[in-house]
């Protein structure tokens, strides 16, 4: 059955909800019914909120204030799981699953929640979406039992009968918004698992539980614990209806009976909402989260991510002239004679062409990337890809890879086109 914003969401408007954290004090969620709410995004995206009314919340922030209507919210107190699908590693349907009452953070918090799950997908299916630019999807992700994250012990290298144990948020046009790894491993020398959220996987490499929101204290030694991470997508988004997909892929779960296994996951506090405007970043705050993409922080450049994908498709111009710098009146046509030049006259003409095109720098990367691929000339595709590396961005660190989740996920046709430049000369 398909969740509608036209359906009464009776069964699905979460209670107030207290939990209590080690580090912090009891925070009260409120109900949430379909209204307007303001979302919190950019600096303020992993504080709670404390309610204005039983009704609807309204806040503010420094960096954005978003106008959205919540189209769908459950705790699944009551067992509510319309909308929602599960299917096996095979594809094969199976029977929802709704935790009451559990204590999975060594009786510091309450949770009713969407599980346990094993090597399973589920899918939240809302359709009758009303007209909207952005879509921000809200939920507490379960991470329970010895998960291992990408096996990585300390620095020593993989740890192949342990890993990966991997969770990817996705959704129904084929945009992956994360898929990383989780672990749930703290050992007093340091020496436990890894994990690459908030990053994705194979890239950067995170203590244990980095990012997430609760977690149980560790004892002595090796201590696998459930953590829980409290997470905001902010997705451009215009279609009449949403396919939300979640995927784990524990390792352990491979096994015949996955529910024997000791890791699985599940979802809590899931709320999705629609928003009619993106936000409209001034170039401070643009440079600002830009700056962010590279934060040796992995949270503060996970944040960043998603106040750059708040602004919509519109950001991709900001996106093109960080990158390549602004549009110069007639420099498409002088690149096209350039171009042109590579295979033409003499052997020194051809080097001043060359000399000409890598003196523009990197506005001319793109156009570069396509004629090392579909000029016909094999003398202009193989100076085409000496001037790609020639020209290779100097943008070291995480940045380059950060930035291609970002491309992926604000999914226009310009970031694709731009996801190909970027994918062919960062490092």
């Amino acid at each position: 059955m398909k969740a509608s914003p036209n359906t009464s969401l009776k069964k699905q408007i979460p209670r107030s909800l207290t939990v209590q954290e080690p580090m912090e004090k009891n925070m009260e969620r409120s109900i949430i019914t379909m209204a307007f709410c303001a979302i919190l995004l950019g600096d303020a995206m992993a504080k709670e909120v404390a309610p204005q009314s039983e009704t609807a919340v309204s806040t503010s922030i420094k960096t954005a204030h978003l106008a959205g209507l919540c189209v769908y919210a459950s705790r699944f107190d009551e067992g509510a799981t319309d909308g929602w699908a599960r299917m096996s590693s095979q594809g094969a349907p199976k029977a929802l699953a709704v935790q009451h009452a559990v204590e999975p953070v060594a009786g510091k918090s309450k949770f009713d929640f969407l599980g346990e799950y094993f090597r399973d997908t589920v899918r939240l299916n809302i359709d009758k979406l009303p007209e909207h630019q952005l879509l921000v999807v809200e939920y507490d992700l379960l991470i329970l039992k010895t998960w291992g994250g990408d096996g990585l012990r300390g620095q020593q290298g993989k740890n192949l009968d342990n890993a990966p144990d991997r969770l990817t948020v996705s959704l129904g046009d084929g945009r992956v918004l994360t898929d990383a790894t989780f672990s749930n491993e703290i050992r007093a020398d340091g020496r436990g698992f890894r994990q690459s959220f908030p990053d994705n996987i194979g890239d950067q490499s995170h203590s244990a539980c980095t990012g997430a929101w609760l977690q149980a204290k560790p004892g002595p030694g090796v201590s696998y614990m459930a953590s829980v991470y409290r997470l905001r997508l902010v997705v451009p988004h215009s279609a009449d209806s949403v396919v939300i997909e979640f995927k784990g892929q524990p390792f352990e779960s491979r096994m015949p009976r996955p529910e024997t296994s000791n890791e699985s996951w599940g979802l809590a506090n899931v709320r999705v909402f629609t928003v009619a405007q993106p936000v409209k970043l001034t170039q401070d705050k643009f440079d600002q989260h830009w700056a962010s993409l590279a934060a040796k922080d992995p949270m503060k450049a996970w944040k960043a991510r998603w106040s750059l994908t708040s602004a919509g498709p519109a950001v991709m111009k900001m996106i093109r002239e960080e990158i390549y710098g602004p549009e110069v009146p007639g420099m498409a046509d002088k690149v096209k004679h350039l171009i042109k030049q590579l295979d033409q006259g003499s052997f020194q003409q051809r080097e001043a062409a060359s000399q000409a095109l890598r003196d523009l720098g990197s506005a001319v990367r793109p156009v570069l990337r396509t004629a090392s691929i579909n000029h016909k000339s094999p003398e202009v595709r193989a100076r085409a890809v000496d001037l790609l590396q020639q020209l290779k961005s100097k943008d070291v660190g995480p940045r380059p890879n950060r930035l291609r989740y970002l491309l992926e996920i604000i999914g226009s046709d310009e970031a694709k086109s731009m996801l190909k430049s970027v994918g062919a000369v960062s490092p």
